[in-house]
Formats: C-alpha cells, structure tokens, sequence
C-alpha cells in the first residue's frame, strides 16, 4: 500500500442527512442455474439467485437507503465466473458493478455512497503499470474526491480503503490529525517476564510524566477483583521522567532480556505485567 502522492487531495465523504435513496441491485448467472451458493451483501443485507425464488439468471432488488456510504462484499460459490451485478440509483447513475472469480468462499468487495457523487476509486488514483520505473500516480496535481472505509489509524493520518484486492488502498497523510498527547506507539509481548510498550510524543511540546501512571491486570483478574477496575497496580513514572517532543519512551521490567533492557527508557516492577 503505498503513500498518496504530494498534491492530491482527498476528500472522505460523510453523509450527515437522512434522506431516503432507491437503490436497484440486479443480479445475473450466465449460465442460468442459480448462483450456487454464492452471495453477495449488501449494506448489511444478503441477496443471491437460488433458482427457487427466481429464475435462477437474473433478478433485481429494491433497496431503500438513507444517505450515507455502505459496505458491499461478494462471496463466490460454485462456478463463480458465471455470477456478475450491478446496482443503479434512481438516475441510473452506477453506484458499483462486479464480475464472479475464484474458488467458493473467496471474497471481494467495496463501498458507495448515496445520493450518488462523482469519484475516483483509490485504484485510479494509485495504479501504474510499472512502479519500479515511475510510481507517480496518474492524477498527480489534480484535485479529486474518493471515498472509502478507513480501516486504520495512526497519529498522523489514516488509511483509507474502497475495495479488496491490489492497488484499492491508501495512506492519507493528515499531519494536523493528533488523537491525543501521548500514543502507545508499539507493544511487544514475548514469552515470560520478555514484555514491554512504547510511547510516542507526536506534539512539538515536551511532556513532564510526573503524575502519570502504568496501570497494570496481571493474568486477568485476580478471584474477587471487581472486573470493571481496569488495572490492579498503578506504579507512577518517576519524577521528573519527560516525553521529548516527536520522540519515544520505552517501558519494561528489570528481568526482561538483555535486548529490551538495552532501549527501555523506564524499568519498573509491575511495569508490563
């Protein structure tokens, strides 16, 4: 997954209305026999052809949609390169279309959004045919709006998805997107006391972790614990310890292995279980 290229603009769309859409699903077997246990869903609901209930070539759905961005996700069954369809809204406008492929139970799958909007798939904007040679993408300096699920985040961004499969997701760089002060950036859980977790500092501002605290549950739970206490020993960081600004501070315990030992920043006790 590689990053977006410097001057593209991306823009995820967020439906805040309720307004109602009619989406029409049409479902087609090339060979007429039903999808043969193949499915597909569509946001949050399944639909196939099963030669019972139509004629097992073709059948189309109704589907009333307040606005927003759903999820749909093929699932094959047999003879699965017979199966495609298409959904359309009121204007016709194609909202997402697909072609059956692979061994039953592969899947693949996307997203659209309602009232229908003009868009680029990710996979428009981040294929090239060689990117060994040249990874510029193809819309670099153009302005765009895509749409996706962000299936993933980070302190500096997120990643945003739109289907399965190569070239349909992408790292969206937002530097101005800080969840909170302090991160937990890594944890390690090794075998025995080999544990630690690191912390990251994504402000420009040193941060003093005099009065902060690790809160520790050993082995879940002790019998009698009240489960809605999160941690069973609070251990403070030492006085004085800080968080350089864009930096990391590390945490383990004194018998750990000589490695973690080497980069922790903060050994204590309890530290990480």
């Amino acid at each position: 997954m590689r990053k977006a290229i410097a001057f593209l603009t991306l823009i995820a769309f967020i439906a805040t209305t309720n307004a109602q859409n009619t989406v029409t699903l049409y479902l087609y077997d090339s060979y007429g026999d039903s999808w043969n246990g193949g499915v597909i869903n569509v946001a949050g609901t399944d639909y196939t052809l099963d030669g019972v209930n139509d004629d097992g070539a073709e059948a189309s759905f109704v589907l009333d949609l307040a606005d927003g961005t759903y999820d749909w996700e093929y699932t094959a069954g047999g003879w699965s390169y017979e199966n495609s369809w298409s959904a359309y809204d009121d204007a016709v406008n194609l909202l997402f279309s697909g072609l059956g492929e692979g061994a039953s139970g592969t899947t693949q799958g996307g997203v659209f959004t309602v009232p229908f909007m003009e868009t680029v798939t990710i996979h428009d904007i981040q294929f090239v045919e060689d990117p060994e040679t040249n990874d510029a993408s193809p819309l670099d300096g153009d302005v765009v709006t895509t749409q996706g699920v962000i299936t993933g985040v980070a302190y500096n961004g997120y990643y945003l998805q739109d289907a399965s499969g190569p070239w349909n997701g992408v790292w969206v760089y937002d530097p101005g997107r800080v969840a909170g002060n302090i991160l937990i950036s890594e944890y390690y859980e090794g075998a025995s006391y080999n544990k630690y977790f690191e912390l990251f500092n994504p402000t420009d501002e040193d941060i003093d972790l005099t009065g902060y605290f690790v809160g520790v549950c050993n082995n879940a739970h002790s019998d009698g614990d009240d489960p809605a206490i999160l941690y069973e020993v609070a251990t403070p960081f030492p006085d004085g310890d800080t968080l350089y600004a864009k930096s990391t501070y590390v945490v383990s315990r004194e018998n750990a292995d000589a490695a973690i030992l080497e980069v922790a920043d903060w050994l204590s006790g309890t530290g990480t279980g």
